[in-house]
């Protein structure tokens, strides 16, 4: 039997190795926070067992950490277990649910297991749904997650359905100036861009940018992404010199941020060479292209 000091101890130590092991993964350090939440996770399998929630969020975080690493067989079973406990603490109908059904649909979305991924992520929407209701953001990410599902396999009309409704949401909830709207104008504009329809593309990848522009910054890395899309919105309807405007910026953000041998940088150098093959402007595309062949060989 463990008494109370000890139990106490062994949590605190428990607590202190989970938000290091949250920190390492924010670092993008897998493997170290994958190590230190297995070791938080056997403390509160031992102090707490099994029926807490905070258990179950250890069992999350690790699991996380392992399909991040591609380790998906690893990562199913401890989704799966955290799901089961969240259901015998919370019931069926409750957000936390809802949260634990997304993250096993996006596991099986990453192995392409559409057909797995598209239930969850339907139970997770109703669950949202009917606690939160229709206008909640934490519903709007589970009409995007469902979305994305559909867009992956090419049914866009439902896609475009969802995506637009997100939006929606987003703009009553949180304004016409805030990121997430920014990143829903995006998701919008990318499906009307795969299906060519360009204009509209560039009108909400123009909105998306501005939005991010105001809210995170000009160097920021979402507001880079929308810049780079905004090049290639034009690359592609043949308007080369608002391109090159634009995957310039990118590059020089890049190099500033990123610095010069990496390979966000490369890529940026890649996109302009891509762009001077368009009007035959070999020479400039061949400069661009061996930089950016030069950091890939010292990766």
């Amino acid at each position: 039997i463990i008494d109370q000091n000890t139990q106490e101890e062994k949590l605190a130590e428990a607590e202190k190795l989970n938000n290091q092991a949250s920190q390492l993964y924010q670092q993008g350090k897998y493997p170290e926070a994958t190590t230190l939440a297995k070791k938080a996770l056997a403390i509160y399998r031992e102090v707490l067992g099994t029926k807490y929630s905070q258990t179950a969020i250890v069992i999350s975080n690790l699991a996380e950490f392992y399909r991040v690493q591609g380790y998906y067989e690893e990562a199913e079973p401890l989704y799966k277990e955290a799901l089961t406990i969240l259901k015998e603490i919370f019931g069926t109908v409750h957000p936390s649910i809802a949260i634990s059904l997304n993250n096993l649909a996006g596991l099986y979305y990453n192995q392409g297991y559409y057909e797995k991924a598209e239930p969850l992520y339907k139970e997770a929407l109703t669950i949202l749904r009917e606690v939160l209701g229709n206008k909640d953001p934490q519903t709007a990410t589970a009409i995007n997650n469902l979305a994305g599902l559909y867009y992956a396999q090419g049914y866009y009309k439902e896609t475009e359905i969802l995506y637009k409704e997100a939006l929606a949401i987003y703009r009553e909830a949180r304004g016409d100036q805030h990121p997430q709207t920014a990143i829903s104008f995006n998701n919008l504009a990318f499906l009307y861009y795969v299906q060519g329809n360009y204009k509209e593309a560039e009108s909400l990848y123009k909105d998306a940018l501005n939005i991010l522009q105001k809210t995170l910054g000009d160097k920021h890395p979402e507001t880079v992404t929308a810049l780079n899309n905004l090049g290639t919105i034009y690359q592609v309807q043949g308007n080369y010199k608002e391109a090159e405007l634009f995957f310039h910026k990118v590059l020089a953000i890049r190099r500033e941020i990123l610095g010069n041998q990496h390979p966000d940088t490369a890529i940026a150098l890649n996109n302009l060479g891509t762009l001077y093959t368009s009007p035959n402007n070999y020479e400039k595309a061949e400069q661009f292209y061996q930089e950016a062949l030069a950091i890939y060989q010292q990766i």
